[in-house]
């Protein structure tokens, strides 16, 4: 296990001999200082391990700015619900096709019935289609509210269509006979999931409300949140409702729950973590041998007033935030045989979050949301981005290669290098591999040194790169089928 990356790097001063120079540490360590960095193809936890992240396939790129859900049916087929064309694209074999174009600008609902046809719940003006086998579709349903945001079956073949502009869940019979199941005080219910036995489970905005409808029609608030809108639910294998919710302190009056907007050309995203510098100087005696450091607890993403969350409603009713971020979104959630992931934005990231609270950065993707999950077979879960709009299949097994690029550091002055250091463990035919490179300006450019060749000896190894001001690290992991090795800090 890596116990530490540490790089020691002795700093000669640029004012001369009158000043001696002090041997000093940079130490890349904890989650936060591995989040700040750039990482691709790996997993980093919140104890602060890095390992090489599950393996994430391309699907199909319908090259549209937004794909808002997703959908299976029985045969495995593939539907995503997309904007701002109001298109519906079918997905088999990893090839993708039109399969339904509505009038409508967006599709955020779809569910697939028990006569096997695709349902479709379109926005603005919300409507419902039914569309067969071979994407010849019919009007289903007209709802009259301005938006359709969810779509699910209940046990009696009935669809459940949850509506924004009155806040209401329609129930609508096979023949298409509609009745109204609840009307809220909101203004948009935005998510719903069904259990085992006919129980309805909503959220809500502007509120962040969760409620539970029995099979009686009862409706009972589970939690009244501090939030402002429910992204997304599911349910665990216990009964426990999770929640994705996004922070409600801003109440400002909304027509629609937080939409999406494309990226301007060139726009920077905000950074995701807020993090500590962890660098130390040490004194002359910094020769001796580093202590090891205390492990640290988990650390948190919460640095300011929680930007989303993810909450977890037992059985007993207490309420429990299992994952909170002043920096990210939280636009999709499912439950796994191993957690729960949450797809987030905007720098397209999917976390496993697990009960006790402990939580991974599993994979990050190259669009600005991941805004819809749906569980496959095997473990599999298909995801969907926006910004730009793309399907992707995230696998359980772990790729096998994955890098880490630290940020820049600046050490003040033009600078010697002392030795880099690690301890790792990896499987057999696997290895960690660590390069540096040095400059004189910020930013790296065309003036920087190469990489160096990679150190592969983790009790130490001179660093080759120039004299400089300015220093940068990366790691590489490299797995041996499927297993992956781990910096373990």
């Amino acid at each position: 296990m890596i116990r530490r990356l540490a790089l020691v790097s002795c700093l000669v001063l640029a004012a001369g001999a009158a000043m001696a120079a002090q041997p000093q540490f940079w130490r890349i360590e904890g989650a936060r200082d591995f989040l700040d960095g750039t990482t691709e193809g790996l997993s980093v936890g919140s104890e602060g391990r890095v390992r090489l992240a599950p393996v994430a396939r391309p699907l199909y790129d319908p090259e549209v700015p937004f794909v808002w859900c997703l959908a299976r049916d029985a045969k495995g087929m593939l539907y995503a619900g997309s904007g701002n064309d109001g298109k519906v694209f079918k997905i088999e074999g990893g090839k993708g096709s039109l399969f339904f174009d509505a009038a409508e600008l967006e599709v955020h609902a779809l569910a697939v019935g028990p006569d096997g046809k695709l349902y479709v719940g379109t926005s603005p003006d919300g409507k419902v289609y039914a569309v067969d086998a071979a994407g010849k579709a019919q009007p289903f349903y007209d709802p009259t509210d301005k938006y359709v945001w969810a779509l699910a079956f209940d046990h009696a073949g009935n669809l459940l269509v949850a509506t924004g502009g009155d806040g209401k869940i329609h129930r609508v019979d096979r023949q298409g006979k509609a009745q109204i199941l609840f009307t809220s005080a909101e203004t948009h219910i935005t998510a719903l999931t069904l259990d085992g036995t006919g129980n309805i489970y909503a959220g809500s905005a502007p509120s962040g409300i969760l409620y539970r409808i029995d099979s009686a029609g009862k409706v009972f608030v589970l939690h009244d949140s501090p939030y402002r809108e429910v992204k997304a639910l599911d349910l665990g294998k216990d009964g426990s409702l999770y929640a994705a919710v996004v922070d409600g302190k801003e109440r400002e009056d909304i027509r629609a729950p937080t939409p999406l907007q494309p990226a301007p050309p060139g726009a920077t995203p905000t950074a995701e973590v807020t993090v500590t510098e962890n660098f130390a100087v040490i004194a002359p005696q910094a020769a001796a041998p580093t202590p090891i450091a205390t492990p640290r607890p988990p650390e948190s993403l919460r640095t300011g007033a929680p930007k989303g969350a993810v909450l977890r409603v037992l059985p007993s009713g207490e309420v429990d935030m299992l994952w909170s971020s002043s920096d990210e979104t939280p636009h999709s959630l499912v439950v796994t045989s191993d957690g729960v992931l949450v797809g987030t934005g905007n720098k397209g990231k999917i976390y496993r979050i697990h009960n006790d609270r402990t939580w991974a950065m599993l994979s990050s993707f190259t669009a600005d949301q991941v805004t819809a999950l749906l569980r496959g077979a095997a473990d599999s879960v298909a995801v969907a981005t926006s910004n730009p709009g793309k399907v992707h299949l995230l696998e359980p097994t772990a790729g096998a290669r994955g890098s880490f690029v630290s940020k820049v550091k600046d050490t003040d002055t033009v600078s010697a290098w002392g030795q880099i250091r690690w301890e790792a463990s990896a499987p057999a035919g696997g290895q960690v591999e660590v390069q540096t490179r040095s400059g004189n300006t910020a930013s790296p450019d065309s003036t920087w040194s190469d990489w160096s060749p990679p150190h592969v000896r983790g009790s130490g190894e001179p660093i080759a790169s120039e004299r400089a001001r300015f220093l940068q690290v990366k790691a590489t992991l490299v797995g041996k089928d499927g297993a992956s090795p781990i910096l373990d800090s």
